[in-house]
Protein backbone atom coordinates (compact mmCIF):
# COMPACT_ATOMS: atom_id res chain seq x y z
CA UNK A 1 0.00 0.00 0.00
CA UNK A 2 1.02 3.54 -0.69
CA UNK A 3 1.66 6.14 2.29
CA UNK A 4 0.72 9.45 2.12
CA UNK A 5 3.99 10.12 2.89
CA UNK A 6 4.78 9.12 -0.74
CA UNK A 7 1.55 11.07 -2.52
CA UNK A 8 2.22 14.61 -3.23
CA UNK A 9 -1.24 16.70 -4.03
CA UNK A 10 -0.66 19.76 -6.37
CA UNK A 11 -3.34 22.26 -6.47
CA UNK A 12 -4.19 25.26 -8.81
CA UNK A 13 -6.93 27.02 -9.93
CA UNK A 14 -9.05 25.53 -12.16
CA UNK A 15 -9.49 28.79 -14.91
CA UNK A 16 -6.08 28.97 -14.61
CA UNK A 17 -4.71 26.20 -16.26
CA UNK A 18 -7.72 24.76 -18.03
CA UNK A 19 -10.37 27.85 -18.82
CA UNK A 20 -13.74 26.88 -20.29
CA UNK A 21 -13.34 28.58 -23.83
CA UNK A 22 -10.47 26.50 -24.80
CA UNK A 23 -10.60 23.48 -26.97
CA UNK A 24 -7.57 21.91 -25.69
CA UNK A 25 -8.81 22.00 -21.99
CA UNK A 26 -11.60 20.18 -22.92
CA UNK A 27 -9.23 17.63 -24.10
CA UNK A 28 -7.12 17.02 -21.07
CA UNK A 29 -9.86 16.84 -19.08
CA UNK A 30 -11.74 13.96 -21.12
CA UNK A 31 -8.01 12.26 -21.38
CA UNK A 32 -7.77 12.71 -17.39
CA UNK A 33 -11.48 11.10 -17.25
CA UNK A 34 -10.74 7.93 -19.43
CA UNK A 35 -7.02 7.72 -17.30
CA UNK A 36 -9.05 7.70 -14.10
CA UNK A 37 -11.40 5.03 -15.80
CA UNK A 38 -8.93 2.95 -16.63
CA UNK A 39 -6.48 2.91 -13.63
CA UNK A 40 -9.17 2.14 -11.49
CA UNK A 41 -10.40 -0.89 -13.58
CA UNK A 42 -6.94 -2.47 -13.86
CA UNK A 43 -6.88 -1.59 -10.17
CA UNK A 44 -9.67 -3.87 -9.48
CA UNK A 45 -8.76 -6.06 -12.07
CA UNK A 46 -5.71 -7.08 -9.84
CA UNK A 47 -7.49 -7.04 -6.55
CA UNK A 48 -10.06 -10.10 -8.07
CA UNK A 49 -7.85 -12.13 -9.57
CA UNK A 50 -9.07 -14.81 -7.01
CA UNK A 51 -12.85 -13.92 -7.93
CA UNK A 52 -12.76 -14.97 -11.84
CA UNK A 53 -16.75 -13.68 -12.25
CA UNK A 54 -15.50 -10.46 -10.78
CA UNK A 55 -12.31 -10.49 -12.79
CA UNK A 56 -14.15 -11.35 -16.11
CA UNK A 57 -16.25 -8.13 -15.63
CA UNK A 58 -13.23 -5.42 -14.89
CA UNK A 59 -11.77 -7.18 -17.91
CA UNK A 60 -14.44 -6.48 -20.09
CA UNK A 61 -14.98 -3.18 -18.71
CA UNK A 62 -11.58 -2.48 -19.31
CA UNK A 63 -11.87 -3.16 -22.82
CA UNK A 64 -14.51 -0.88 -23.21
CA UNK A 65 -12.66 2.16 -21.70
CA UNK A 66 -9.77 1.16 -23.94
CA UNK A 67 -12.65 1.49 -26.86
CA UNK A 68 -13.89 4.96 -26.31
CA UNK A 69 -10.85 6.00 -25.14
CA UNK A 70 -8.61 5.50 -28.00
CA UNK A 71 -11.94 6.61 -30.23
CA UNK A 72 -11.61 10.28 -28.76
CA UNK A 73 -8.12 10.11 -29.50
CA UNK A 74 -8.76 9.07 -32.91
CA UNK A 75 -11.50 11.75 -33.40
CA UNK A 76 -9.75 14.46 -31.92
CA UNK A 77 -6.59 13.86 -33.90
CA UNK A 78 -7.11 16.78 -36.52
CA UNK A 79 -8.23 19.38 -33.95
CA UNK A 80 -6.30 22.25 -34.97
CA UNK A 81 -5.30 22.97 -31.07
CA UNK A 82 -4.68 19.12 -30.10
CA UNK A 83 -3.04 18.54 -33.18
CA UNK A 84 -0.43 21.62 -32.69
CA UNK A 85 -0.18 20.07 -28.68
CA UNK A 86 0.52 16.68 -29.69
CA UNK A 87 3.52 17.72 -32.46
CA UNK A 88 4.72 20.02 -29.65
CA UNK A 89 5.71 17.50 -26.81
CA UNK A 90 8.19 15.49 -26.13
CA UNK A 91 8.80 12.49 -28.21
CA UNK A 92 8.19 9.68 -25.74
CA UNK A 93 4.41 11.27 -25.45
CA UNK A 94 4.00 11.79 -29.40
CA UNK A 95 5.36 7.57 -29.42
CA UNK A 96 2.86 6.85 -26.89
CA UNK A 97 0.59 8.82 -28.48
CA UNK A 98 1.13 6.93 -32.02
CA UNK A 99 1.28 3.09 -29.91
CA UNK A 100 -2.06 3.16 -28.72
CA UNK A 101 -3.52 4.60 -31.93
CA UNK A 102 -1.42 1.86 -34.04
CA UNK A 103 -3.35 -0.75 -31.98
CA UNK A 104 -6.56 0.87 -31.71
CA UNK A 105 -6.92 0.60 -35.68
CA UNK A 106 -5.26 -3.11 -35.63
CA UNK A 107 -8.04 -4.13 -33.09
CA UNK A 108 -10.87 -1.78 -33.69
CA UNK A 109 -13.19 -4.31 -35.39
CA UNK A 110 -12.75 -6.58 -32.54
CA UNK A 111 -13.23 -3.50 -29.96
CA UNK A 112 -16.38 -2.19 -31.74
CA UNK A 113 -17.63 -6.10 -31.60
CA UNK A 114 -17.47 -6.84 -27.93
CA UNK A 115 -18.06 -3.45 -26.68
CA UNK A 116 -21.29 -3.61 -28.68
CA UNK A 117 -22.28 -7.34 -27.57
CA UNK A 118 -20.00 -8.04 -24.33
CA UNK A 119 -19.22 -5.14 -22.54
CA UNK A 120 -20.84 -1.69 -22.48
CA UNK A 121 -23.74 -2.58 -24.48
CA UNK A 122 -26.15 -5.24 -24.21
CA UNK A 123 -26.91 -7.36 -27.68
CA UNK A 124 -29.93 -5.91 -29.24
CA UNK A 125 -33.27 -8.57 -29.43
CA UNK A 126 -34.63 -8.83 -32.97
CA UNK A 127 -36.18 -11.97 -33.68
CA UNK A 128 -38.64 -10.77 -36.66
CA UNK A 129 -35.33 -9.98 -38.82
CA UNK A 130 -33.97 -13.24 -39.97
CA UNK A 131 -30.83 -11.51 -41.14
CA UNK A 132 -29.88 -10.10 -37.55
CA UNK A 133 -27.22 -11.46 -35.30
CA UNK A 134 -28.14 -12.74 -32.46
CA UNK A 135 -25.62 -13.51 -30.27
CA UNK A 136 -27.17 -15.39 -27.07
CA UNK A 137 -28.98 -17.70 -29.64
CA UNK A 138 -25.74 -18.12 -30.75
CA UNK A 139 -24.00 -19.01 -27.35
CA UNK A 140 -26.62 -20.91 -25.99
CA UNK A 141 -26.83 -23.35 -29.20
CA UNK A 142 -23.14 -23.59 -27.71
CA UNK A 143 -23.89 -24.12 -24.10
CA UNK A 144 -26.77 -26.53 -24.73
CA UNK A 145 -24.89 -29.77 -23.17
CA UNK A 146 -23.35 -27.40 -20.19
CA UNK A 147 -24.91 -27.39 -16.74
CA UNK A 148 -26.06 -23.48 -15.87
CA UNK A 149 -25.26 -22.59 -12.38
CA UNK A 150 -26.97 -19.56 -9.86
CA UNK A 151 -25.47 -18.64 -6.59
CA UNK A 152 -27.96 -18.16 -4.47
CA UNK A 153 -27.54 -15.60 -1.45
CA UNK A 154 -28.05 -11.94 -0.45
CA UNK A 155 -28.17 -9.61 -3.29
CA UNK A 156 -24.55 -8.46 -3.35
CA UNK A 157 -23.26 -12.18 -3.22
CA UNK A 158 -26.03 -13.46 -5.63
CA UNK A 159 -25.20 -13.90 -9.52
CA UNK A 160 -26.42 -15.60 -12.45
CA UNK A 161 -22.89 -17.55 -13.14
CA UNK A 162 -24.82 -19.03 -16.36
CA UNK A 163 -25.00 -15.36 -17.33
CA UNK A 164 -21.10 -15.19 -17.20
CA UNK A 165 -20.47 -18.78 -18.79
CA UNK A 166 -23.23 -16.62 -22.19
CA UNK A 167 -21.04 -13.52 -21.91
CA UNK A 168 -18.28 -15.48 -22.08
CA UNK A 169 -18.83 -17.14 -25.00
CA UNK A 170 -20.16 -13.96 -27.05
CA UNK A 171 -16.63 -12.43 -26.18
CA UNK A 172 -14.93 -15.31 -27.12
CA UNK A 173 -16.39 -15.68 -30.72
CA UNK A 174 -16.51 -11.53 -30.88
CA UNK A 175 -12.14 -11.83 -30.92
CA UNK A 176 -11.72 -14.99 -32.94
CA UNK A 177 -12.45 -17.91 -30.67
CA UNK A 178 -11.15 -18.94 -27.53
CA UNK A 179 -7.26 -19.22 -28.54
CA UNK A 180 -7.88 -15.90 -29.66
CA UNK A 181 -8.63 -14.08 -26.47
CA UNK A 182 -5.18 -13.95 -24.88
CA UNK A 183 -3.66 -12.01 -27.45
CA UNK A 184 -6.76 -9.43 -27.71
CA UNK A 185 -6.12 -9.36 -24.03
CA UNK A 186 -2.77 -9.05 -24.18
CA UNK A 187 -3.10 -5.77 -27.37
CA UNK A 188 -5.59 -4.24 -25.28
CA UNK A 189 -3.38 -4.26 -22.03
CA UNK A 190 -0.96 -2.60 -24.30
CA UNK A 191 -2.93 0.42 -25.52
CA UNK A 192 -4.37 1.05 -22.37
CA UNK A 193 -0.75 1.18 -20.73
CA UNK A 194 0.10 3.55 -23.91
CA UNK A 195 -2.78 5.88 -23.31
CA UNK A 196 -2.08 5.94 -19.73
CA UNK A 197 1.37 7.11 -20.28
CA UNK A 198 0.61 9.53 -22.85
CA UNK A 199 -2.57 11.22 -20.75
CA UNK A 200 -0.08 11.57 -17.92
CA UNK A 201 3.08 12.83 -19.92
CA UNK A 202 0.14 15.26 -21.68
CA UNK A 203 -1.18 16.69 -18.41
CA UNK A 204 2.21 16.92 -16.76
CA UNK A 205 3.30 19.23 -19.67
CA UNK A 206 0.50 21.30 -19.64
CA UNK A 207 1.07 22.11 -16.20
CA UNK A 208 4.56 22.52 -16.65
CA UNK A 209 3.86 25.29 -19.50
CA UNK A 210 1.11 26.79 -17.06
CA UNK A 211 3.94 27.36 -14.05
CA UNK A 212 6.28 28.86 -16.84
CA UNK A 213 3.53 31.03 -17.45
CA UNK A 214 3.00 32.62 -14.12
CA UNK A 215 0.06 29.81 -13.23
CA UNK A 216 0.69 29.81 -8.94
CA UNK A 217 0.99 25.40 -8.52
CA UNK A 218 1.15 24.47 -4.61
CA UNK A 219 1.94 21.58 -3.22
CA UNK A 220 -1.11 20.95 -0.85
CA UNK A 221 -1.82 18.17 1.66
CA UNK A 222 -5.34 16.90 2.92
CA UNK A 223 -5.99 18.34 6.36
CA UNK A 224 -8.68 14.90 6.76
CA UNK A 225 -6.62 12.21 4.90
CA UNK A 226 -9.66 9.74 4.97
CA UNK A 227 -11.89 12.60 3.16
CA UNK A 228 -10.05 14.40 0.26
CA UNK A 229 -12.72 16.31 -0.06
CA UNK A 230 -13.15 18.20 2.94
CA UNK A 231 -9.87 20.91 2.42
CA UNK A 232 -6.66 21.64 1.89
CA UNK A 233 -3.25 23.40 3.00
CA UNK A 234 -0.15 24.50 1.25
CA UNK A 235 2.51 22.24 1.98
CA UNK A 236 5.40 24.44 3.13
CA UNK A 237 8.37 22.03 3.20
CA UNK A 238 10.92 23.19 5.52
Amino acid sequence: MISMSMVRYLAFQMSEVFPEDDPLSEWLITLALAMNDLALVHVRLDEDQEEPDRAFYWNRLAVSHFTEAALFLRDTADVPEVRAFVESIGDEARTKYDECLAIFHECRGKLFSTRNKATFHYPALRPANPQADRPIRVALAVLRDDRGVIRSARIRDARALFADDVVATIFAREVGGLDAVPVFEAQVAAGTTAFIRFANLALDEHLLRARERGVVVDEVEPTDPGDLRRGWKVHRPT
